[in-house]
């Protein structure tokens, strides 16, 4: 049972600000603890049905809606770097290469966190975790492509480097065609059924055949069954406070091209966000985040 505070009327425990990696895993961890989370969103929701064939569909490739393009797939440009990131239920995973591979151990020697834990004692049982959360599984599917990077690497001399990369991807068995679906193979029973990959190579399209660990079939789908409640096409705009723990987020829908009409939803826990690049200025502060009577 999670406490209530009985002063106030509160929509939810916890709002979650962006629903990728970080989002997704924070709203199923909370759910499991048995708080009332929320999850905005500023993409849309995709469902195989309305998922691009190729990428000449750009209004439904690119996301700027402010030119009413609307899909899932940004760029933003700064000085010395170019981000590449998703904007939809699921975040990046809709439209990334799914290849997870876990950092090498020099790593953790190197940058500003060193020394401040025994990464290599503690992050390998996270990644065990999130490997077994997302599928992660040796490619078995090599192409031409492949095959001619392994014969470059082998006549330079380099061979002993070609190896076969890990990947969020429900392969069919050795010797068995793709295509066959079958009831969850991940959670127990608890996820959607799944198709195996049918090597069309459209990951970064997004995957309509079901076979890709997107974040929507994985941490995300259990957390909203769990009782999450994601707003797809939603941007928080600010972060008000509206007392000395008292914390409200205003949001507007994200695809009008019109001004639209907003509305707060309120916190009696806390609010998490995750973003690609760095924050807006709202965001900057320092924050107490906690709670705010319901407004409306």
């Amino acid at each position: 049972m999670v406490p209530r505070n009985n002063q106030f009327d509160f929509d939810f425990d916890f709002i979650v600000i962006g629903s990728g990696f970080g989002g997704s895993v924070s709203a199923l961890r909370l759910v499991e603890k048995g708080y009332r989370v929320a999850v905005m969103e500023m993409g849309r929701r995709w469902t195989p049905d309305n998922l691009p064939r190729t990428s000449w569909s750009i209004h439904r490739w690119v996301w700027r809606p402010n030119l009413g393009l609307r899909g899932f797939f940004n760029m933003r440009f700064f000085r010395h770097a170019t981000i590449l990131h998703g904007c939809a239920v699921g975040g990046g995973s809709i439209t990334y290469a799914s290849t997870l591979l876990p950092p090498p151990e020099k790593v953790w020697e190197t940058g500003s966190w060193t020394g401040l834990a025994d990464w290599k004692a503690e992050m390998p049982r996270h990644y065990e975790t999130a490997a077994r959360m997302l599928g992660v599984t040796e490619n078995k599917i090599l192409g031409p492509a492949d095959h001619l990077l392994k014969k470059v690497a082998a006549k330079v001399g380099s061979g002993h480097t070609f190896y076969s990369s890990q990947v969020g991807i429900f392969q069919a068995a050795e010797g068995k065609e793709g295509g066959k679906t079958f009831p969850d193979p991940f959670f127990g029973g608890e996820g959607p059924q799944r198709t195996t990959c049918i090597q069309c190579g459209g990951c970064m399209m997004g995957c309509r055949h079901g076979a890709k660990n997107t974040l929507d079939l994985g941490y995300l789908y259990l957390a909203e069954k769990y009782g999450a409640r994601v707003f797809p096409e939603t941007r928080v705009v600010n972060v008000n406070r509206w007392a000395a723990s008292a914390m409200a987020a205003p949001a507007t829908k994200s695809v009008r091209l019109s001004p639209p009409r907003g509305f707060t939803r309120s916190l009696g826990g806390s609010l998490a966000a995750e973003w690609s690049s760095p924050p807006p200025h709202w965001a900057r502060r320092n924050f107490s985040f906690s709670s705010k009577k319901r407004a409306h």
